[in-house]
């Protein structure tokens, strides 16, 4: 016996409303029916309510008829007959679905509840046998019940399948020869279509598996399987509205600088793209990578990671959107963070993305009630992270101090420190901002002519000055706080490249409605980037200190640079530069 029916046929004996979140009655039904059969009791014993049809046979669906039935068609006088025990000589398991949120709001359904659990506790049901409780069933999640009626509810959640129960599914189906001669056992294939359904209830299971075996040309499991199955589940997770299912193109070549990081993700991605032989028992018995999180200045390549690694990882892309996890009811929050973090580990193997996490989990400046708030749902996150068996490689990406328990080493596989770029990566960034705009060693045919910026073979030479350039002020070698960078940010970087080509074809424009003669391709100088850069610096991040800025009551103010350089002084994280 499972252990969701152990307790339904325990809570049958000894609790009077049980309240079973679920989508699928079907199944539920099947539970309700071995329990109440192990209890001594037949099956006419359950009496079925449904709040759109009134009164129905549990076994055949249908709606009961007659003068006898019709006058119990609204809840409350149903529920008001089997507090006061009439006409309920057989039945002992009274069954409610459909019962939303506008049915368990309504004050006078909560008193009779409350009126139903309290006479259960006096025994006044002691002569109905070992047997008479209410069982309500729906798809509302417990967080948004009245506190009025959650205290006397038993809540029973039905787990998902485990992986043994999804393999014994799986087993029953025809696997087609192509798989075999990939190279690859059935026993393999099967082992490594579970892994992509785990996480997702029997009922999504048994739909993706119909759709996938009619996508198939002879009904029999094929190579494409795979790849249909984790469609599937990507549409699932998409159904949530919390999580975000990204599409991405972004490659490691593309995100300037932070060579530390990507190298080390790259090992990583080696561990993820070989899970089935790492976790193996009777292989390598590795643990499943956990994630990274990333802290650093704002606009410095942090998304751009993200949205990299799952492309190396070769997995898909689920976003969080923390600020749709906060609710209007007491313990709203927390039901999202669950229902999100269960959709994460539905469409494993996955990276899930939480971007600007300090906004769920930092808690700076928060008042007591909301600090509370921050606390539960971030002991809640490190408890499921701590405890995950699912692929869901986290990436968090913060703008902003954290709190110490959520940075501190062994939550993450490591915790960076993204500065804004040094001399060498702003080379590498502003060269492949201008790849975008036909920037090539050899650009005849191009919309821009770049003759003048590469000065007759010696770009290496404007890059490096143009760089140097990119500086917070142009005294910076006289910085007496020299450990962290200040330069330009890789946004900031991409923002002067696309002003350079704007102003280039405004130019452009300007001369064709002023008649003036027109030359294209449009040229591009060293100037214009210089120019360009002049005007930005003293709006730059990096120049955002809050030197001399005090408080009215004295306190002094800190920007979130100044608040992030600090908690590296003190952290000493790993940099994500080498």
């Amino acid at each position: 016996m499972d252990s969701f029916q152990l307790e339904l046929e325990t809570s049958l004996q000894c609790t009077p409303i049980i309240y079973i979140p679920h989508f699928d009655y079907e199944l539920i039904d099947r539970e309700i029916e071995q329990a109440v059969h192990r209890n001594g009791l037949a099956i006419e014993s359950v009496a079925e309510y449904d709040i759109n049809r009134g009164i129905v046979d549990f076994d055949s669906k249908k709606k009961k008829r007659g003068n006898e039935y019709a006058a119990y068609e609204e809840l409350d006088v149903w529920l008001e007959c089997i507090i006061d025990a009439e006409e309920t000589d057989c039945e002992r398991v009274f069954l409610f679905k459909n019962l939303q949120q506008e049915a368990l709001d309504n004050f006078r359904i909560q008193l009779l509840l409350q009126t139903f659990a309290s006479k259960y506790k006096r025994g006044d049901y002691k002569d109905k046998g070992v047997v008479y409780s209410i069982v309500i069933v729906s798809p509302m999640p417990v967080a948004a019940l009245s506190a009025n009626v959650e205290k006397v509810f038993t809540m029973l959640e039905y787990r998902i399948p485990s992986v043994e129960e999804i393999k014994a599914r799986i087993s029953s189906l025809p696997v087609a020869e192509s798989v075999i001669r990939r190279g690859e056992t059935e026993e393999q294939f099967r082992e490594e279509l579970t892994y992509k359904l785990l996480g997702l209830h029997m009922y999504e299971i048994e739909q993706i598996l119909r759709t996938v075996l009619t996508l198939s040309y002879n009904g029999k499991l094929n190579n494409n399987s795979i790849q249909y199955a984790l469609r599937e589940k990507q549409r699932i997770v998409k159904k949530s509205g919390i999580i975000e299912v990204v599409e991405t193109d972004v490659d490691f070549d593309e995100v300037g600088g932070l060579e530390r990081l990507k190298e080390d993700l790259g090992k990583k991605a080696l561990l993820f793209r070989n899970l089935n032989e790492i976790r193996s028992k009777q292989g390598f018995n590795l643990p499943i990578p956990k994630g990274v999180l990333i802290i650093g200045m704002p606009g410095c390549g942090k998304t751009m990671i993200a949205k990299a690694v799952a492309r190396k990882f070769g997995v898909s892309l689920l976003r969080l959107d923390v600020n749709r996890l906060m609710g209007q009811y007491v313990g709203m929050s927390e039901e999202n963070l669950r229902r999100a973090l269960q959709m994460a580990e539905t469409a494993h193997p996955c990276v899930l993305w939480i971007d600007e996490v300090e906004k769920a989990f930092a808690g700076a400046g928060a008042d007591g009630e909301n600090d509370m708030l921050v606390q539960r749902l971030m002991g809640q996150f490190l408890t499921w992270m701590q405890e995950r068996r699912t692929a869901v490689y986290i990436v968090a990406t913060a703008n902003d101090v954290m709190r110490p328990e959520f940075m501190r080493k062994g939550r993450f596989d490591e915790v960076y420190f993204v500065d804004f770029p040094n001399l060498e990566e702003r080379k590498s960034i502003l060269k492949s901002k201008m790849q975008r705009y036909g920037f090539l060693d050899d650009n005849q045919h191009g919309l821009y002519d770049f003759a003048d910026f590469v000065n007759g073979g010696k770009e290496n030479e404007t890059f490096d000055e143009v760089a140097q350039q990119m500086r917070s002020d142009k005294n910076e070698e006289t910085r007496v706080d020299k450990e962290f960078s200040t330069g330009f940010s890789g946004a900031e970087i991409e923002s002067v490249v696309n002003q350079v080509m704007e102003n280039a074809y405004v130019r452009y424009r300007e001369a064709i409605e002023a008649k003036r003669p027109v030359q294209t391709p449009l040229k591009v100088s060293k100037e214009d980037f210089i120019g360009v850069i002049d005007q930005m610096r003293p709006s730059i991040m990096a120049n955002q200190t809050a030197k001399g800025m005090e408080r009215p009551n004295g306190s002094g103010k800190t920007t979130n640079i100044d608040r992030i350089r600090e908690m590296q002084k003190i952290y000493k994280f790993a940099r994500a530069t080498k």
